[in-house]
């Protein structure tokens, strides 16, 4: 086995957070689970556990106008116990198998149901308790925490390279946090 070279990075390996023209404006980024208001996409997040987080994107901006916020990811895993998803569970093949899953069993849309709501269809059906847990399953695989997290980051070069995997990890950072903790802020005008 070849081993594998761990560059230093010249300068931290930056996780964003982009809030949107127009994005009502607080002091901290809250999960969604802490939000007053939430949209349906976030409801299956929050069944898996993930609205107790603040996700942010690893050294990729998405945004189309707004102000992005800059955060040192080494810090807030060290600092705040943030994880690294290596790559957005909406990506996989496991959430369009639970999401298939869901509309042969329901005729309904996920956002049309409360967390809890969904958490009881799920424990009814059988086929789609097993697709559930196939998802949850690969939702652990994908997350790290810790020195893993951090040595997972250090195995890329600065900036990262384009691809499917690389653009989609993500940065979750447990509840809340605080604009005034970025590094820098970008404007998208």
């Amino acid at each position: 086995m070849k081993p594998v070279h761990v560059r230093r990075h010249t300068r931290p390996i930056f996780a964003t957070h982009a809030l949107t023209a127009g994005a009502p404006r607080g002091e901290h980024i809250l999960a969604a689970r802490y939000r007053k208001a939430r949209h349906g996409f976030l409801v299956l997040d929050e069944v898996l556990g993930d609205g107790e987080y603040v996700f942010l994107s690893v050294e990729a901006i998405y945004a189309t106008r707004g102000d992005v916020y800059f955060y040192d990811t080494e810090d807030l895993i060290r600092r705040k116990g943030a994880l690294v998803r290596t790559q957005d569970i909406a990506s996989t093949e496991e959430w369009e198998q639970f999401l298939d899953t869901w509309y042969s069993v329901y005729d309904a849309d996920l956002s049309a149901y409360s967390p809890a709501g969904v958490r009881r269809m799920i424990a009814k059906d059988e086929e789609l308790s097993i697709a559930f847990r196939r998802l949850q399953e690969t939702r652990d695989a994908l997350t790290l925490g810790g020195k893993e997290a951090i040595d997972y980051l250090h195995q890329y070069k600065v900036p990262w390279p384009m691809g499917p995997k690389s653009n989609t990890t993500e940065l979750l950072v447990p509840k809340r946090l605080a604009l005034s903790e970025a590094a820098g802020v970008y404007v998208v005008e």
